[in-house]
């Protein structure tokens, strides 16, 4: 088991229910986004105590924030949204940076062309991103992709592959 946060952001004014999915397929059933913040949902056949916050609005961007976490199982978890409030139905769910991932978690179905990372989700800052310069081809690794504010990301690439660089101290 591993605490695993993840967080949903659902552009205002939009508001959606989330219903979680286990591996063993027991459901958490939707949870409004009325609904108060730290709701515990307990997975029995799973032996899984998840813990729900939802931001509605969240302090900073005013969107809608879930944030889900805690004694997760390894497996396939399933993430349903429902809309309680649509407008255009825009939403982004990101995972922590893969350094702090548990190996092997990734999202199932994630937009190649959309990987972005704080803080290149920021406004106004400059993002970079670099390529294979050997290949003349992208990493996937490196960030790109539309960030909330319909910005296109990185501004900048540069070569990033076997590059000849200097380190602290000499």
């Amino acid at each position: 088991m591993v605490d695993l946060p993840f967080y949903i952001w659902i552009r205002r004014p939009n508001r959606m229910s989330i219903n979680i999915i286990s591996t063993d397929r027991e459901k958490s059933n939707f949870i409004s986004s009325k609904r108060k913040n730290g709701e515990e949902i307990k997975f029995v056949l799973s032996n899984t105590i998840m813990r729900l916050y939802n931001f509605i609005p969240e302090h900073f961007t005013g969107h809608q924030a879930i944030i889900v976490f805690r004694n997760l199982v390894s497996g396939i978890w399933r993430i349903q949204l429902s809309g309680d409030y649509i407008v255009d139905g825009r939403y982004d769910i990101w995972l922590p940076t893969k350094e702090v991932l548990p190996e092997g978690t990734v999202f199932l179905e994630a937009d190649p062309n959309i990987k972005l990372t704080i803080p290149s989700t920021a406004r106004k800052v400059v993002t970079v991103a670099y390529y294979n310069n050997e290949r003349n081809v992208g990493i996937s690794e490196s960030g790109r992709g539309f960030n909330s504010n319909g910005l296109i990301n990185p501004d900048v690439i540069t070569a990033g592959v076997n590059i000849l660089t200097t380190k602290p101290l000499g």
